[in-house]
């Protein structure tokens, strides 16, 4: 199943610095994104929307935290299976706040975000090689 919005754990400052975001902006930052895709979205919609990506973000902090506590504090690599297996539950969640055409918006834009990080890691590759 496609992921949802992948959403990168640091934010670019003004100034190019990197510094990571707090599990309350990413999950602003994903129900946002959701809201502009699409544009029907109600108040409640919304916040749903923002509670599925809070615990989302929450999950994902916990995990890394506990694989920095176990001395792997560069770059911690998660369970691939396991945060696909999240994803899917974070999608089903969605659905079911979201009406069909709201769905079919939100499914589009995370096909076109998807594609573009495919293309982005793509060209990373080929420059490695």
């Amino acid at each position: 199943m496609a992921m949802a919005f992948t959403v990168s754990i640091s934010a670019q400052s003004q100034k190019g610095e990197r510094r990571e975001m707090n599990v309350e902006e990413m999950a602003t930052r994903q129900a946002k994104q959701v809201k502009s895709a699409c544009t029907t979205l109600s108040d409640e919609q919304y916040n749903a929307i923002y509670k599925v990506y809070l615990n989302q973000a929450q999950q994902r902090k916990a995990e890394r935290d506990s694989l920095k506590a176990l001395g792997n504090n560069s770059r911690p690599k998660m369970d691939r299976s396991a945060m696909q297996a999240r994803q899917e539950k974070v999608n089903e969640q969605i659905k079911a706040i979201l009406t069909a055409d709201q769905y079919a918006a939100f499914e589009k834009v995370q096909k076109n975000s998807q594609n573009r990080m495919k293309q982005r890691t793509g060209k990373k590759n080929k420059s490695e090689q």
